[in-house]
C-alpha cells in the first residue's frame, strides 16, 4: 500500500519559476521521480513564491493544516525550506512536530544532523554572495552614470514618463505649494485619478503620506538617487540614509557600505518647482504639528512660569523610559545663553496632575469669591474707600468749579485755583487701570467653563506659577 504525501516547491521569484534547475517544472518532475521510486502517492503539491528569507508562507501553512492526511514531504533539495539557518531549523521542527516525514531529491531522508547544519549554512552563504553579486553589478552601472534599474515611480512607465500621469505629477507639485496636502487628496480622489499601487488597507484612495512620498522622491526633478536605502547582506534588513554625509550604520558587525550615486534622469518637474514644494510642505508641517500635536498634549504651555525663578515652564513628551508627560523649569538646565544663575526648581512634574488641578481651581473660582478676587488682584471693599491724591485734586477742582456761580470771591482768583489744581493733575503719574470688575470676570468664568483646558486659560488672560511642591499661584492679567 502507498504512503500518502505532498511535494512542497518554492521559487523566490515569478521570474525564477521557469525551466531552469530551481524552476517550477523541474523541482516538480525530480520529486514525482522520487515519489515513484519510494512508493509515495502524491496527492496534493504546494508551491510558495516567496524568498528563502521570509516565512510567511501560505502553501507551507496549508501543508501543516494537511498533517492528519499527509504522513511525508517531498523536497527537491534541502534549501528549499529556506536560506537562512534558523530559519531552515524552524521550518524543518514544524514538520516534524506535524508527524510528517521528510524527504530530498539530492540526500534522501531529512534529520537534524550534521549534513543539515552544513547545507544551511550553505544555502545562506549562497544567498549572502549572491546578493552581493547583484550589488556590485549595480554599483558598477550607476558609476558609469547608467540606470541599474527601470525607473519605478508614480507618472513613469518603463522606466520613462508617462504622458498621461505627467499632468497628474505636476499638478500634485504645483498644488502643495499652496493647498494642504488632505483637500488636495480629497480633490484627486473625487476626480478618481489612479494611485500609485502601495500596499496596505488605503492603497487606493490618495492620502497625505501617499503625496508625500511623491514630492520626496527626487527622481521627479531628474535625480536618480542610488543608495538611497542601505540594507545588510547579512541579515537583509533594510534603512533609509536620507543624510549622505550621515555616518553609515553597523548591521550584523559590519557596515552597510551603500554608496550613494545620483545619476541624471529624465524628470517631470524642474529643480525649482521640486524646492519651491518642498519648503512649502515643511513650513506648512512645522505649523501645524505646533498647534495641534503639541498644544493638544500641554495646554498650559506658555501660560506657566516657575515660582522660583519666574522663568517659562517647558515641557517633555513621554519616552520608552518614563511613558508620562512633564513640566518642567527650563532654566534647571544650565545654557550658555543664560545669564542668570541655574533655576533650584529641579523637579518634575506629571502633566496631567497638573492639567487636573489647574482645571479643578478654576472651576471653584466660581463659588469662591475671595479667590477669585485674589487672582483677579481686585481689593476688597474696604480698600476701596481709600481715595488718591488724583481723587482729592478732581474733587477740590468740582468744589471751585461749583463757587463761581455762588462765591463772592472774584472770578480771577477762582481761575487761578483752578490752574493750580490743573498744574498738580498734569504733574501726577498715569493713573493705572482700577482693575477687572468682579462680576464682569464672573460672568466670563461662567460663559468660558465648558471650554477645553487651554481655552479657558487663554480666555481669562491666566498666569500659572507652579512651586517645586506642586502648589499654585494665579494671576489674572486682564
Amino acid at each position: 500500500m502507498s504512503t500518502p504525501g505532498g511535494i512542497l516547491i518554492r521559487v523566490s521569484s515569478k521570474a525564477q519559476s521557469g525551466e531552469d534547475r530551481y524552476g517550477i517544472p523541474s523541482q516538480l518532475q525530480a520529486c514525482q521521480d522520487m515519489a515513484r521510486r519510494s512508493g509515495i502517492e502524491v496527492k496534493d503539491v504546494f508551491i510558495d513564491v516567496i524568498s528563502g528569507t521570509k516565512d510567511n508562507r501560505k502553501e507551507l501553512n496549508r501543508l501543516l493544516e494537511n498533517k492528519g492526511s499527509l504522513k511525508v514531504v517531498i523536497l527537491y533539495h534541502t534549501d528549499r525550506l529556506a536560506r537562512d539557518e534558523k530559519l531552515s531549523y524552524k521550518i524543518l521542527d514544524e514538520l516534524q512536530s506535524a508527524g510528517f516525514q521528510i524527504l530530498a531529491t539530492n540526500r534522501g531522508l531529512v534529520k537534524k544532523d550534521l549534513l543539515f547544519s552544513v547545507e544551511s549554512a550553505f544555502a545562506a552563504e549562497w544567498l549572502r554572495e549572491h546578493k552581493k553579486k547583484i550589488h556590485n553589478a549595480y554599483m558598477r552601472k550607476a558609476d558609469k552614470g547608467i540606470l541599474p534599474r527601470k525607473i519605478i515611480a508614480y507618472g513613469y512607465k518603463d522606466g520613462k514618463p508617462d504622458p498621461v500621469l505627467v499632468p497628474v505629477v505636476k499638478r500634485i507639485f504645483k498644488s502643495l505649494e499652496g493647498t494642504g496636502s488632505n483637500v488636495l487628496a480629497q480633490e484627486l480622489n473625487n476626480e478618481r485619478i489612479p494611485t500609485p499601487f502601495i500596499r496596505g488597507k488605503h492603497g487606493k484612495l490618495w492620502r497625505q503620506s501617499t503625496l508625500f512620498a511623491i514630492i520626496s522622491n527626487p527622481v521627479y526633478k531628474g535625480e536618480y538617487h542610488w543608495g538611497r536605502s542601505l540594507r545588510c547582506l547579512i541579515c537583509d534588513s533594510l534603512r533609509f540614509n536620507h543624510d549622505p554625509e550621515k555616518e553609515v550604520p553597523v548591521c550584523c558587525g559590519q557596515a552597510m557600505t551603500l554608496e550613494r550615486v545620483v545619476i541624471k534622469c529624465e524628470g517631470i518637474v524642474t529643480s525649482a518647482q521640486w524646492e519651491r514644494t518642498q519648503r512649502a510642505v515643511r513650513t506648512r508641517y512645522v505649523v501645524r504639528r505646533r498647534k495641534t500635536a503639541s498644544v493638544k498634549r500641554f495646554p498650559l504651555m506658555g501660560v506657566m512660569r516657575c515660582a522660583l525663578c519666574g522663568g517659562a515652564m517647558s515641557h517633555q513628551e513621554g519616552s520608552s523610559t518614563w511613558d508620562k508627560d512633564l513640566y518642567f523649569c527650563y532654566r534647571r538646565r544650565w545654557h550658555k545663553q543664560f545669564t542668570v544663575p541655574r533655576c533650584l526648581h529641579k523637579r518634575y512634574h506629571h502633566a496631567s496632575e497638573l492639567h487636573d488641578q489647574v482645571h479643578r481651581i478654576i472651576l471653584s473660582w466660581l463659588e469662591d469669591d475671595n479667590a477669585l478676587r485674589k487672582a483677579a488682584n481686585i481689593p476688597k471693599k474696604a480698600d476701596t474707600k481709600k481715595t488718591s491724591k488724583r481723587d482729592s485734586l478732581e474733587r477740590e477742582k468740582e468744589r471751585w468749579k461749583r463757587m463761581i456761580s455762588t462765591s463772592s470771591l472774584e472770578p480771577e482768583e477762582i481761575a487761578k485755583e483752578l490752574r493750580r489744581i490743573n498744574e498738580q493733575l498734569l504733574l501726577l503719574p498715569p493713573e493705572k487701570s482700577k482693575g477687572l470688575e468682579l462680576d464682569s470676570l464672573r460672568k466670563r468664568l461662567e460663559s468660558s467653563k465648558k471650554l477645553s483646558l487651554s481655552d479657558l486659560v487663554r480666555s481669562l488672560n491666566l498666569l500659572i506659577f507652579v512651586h517645586p511642591d506642586s502648589t499654585l499661584d494665579f494671576s489674572i492679567t486682564g
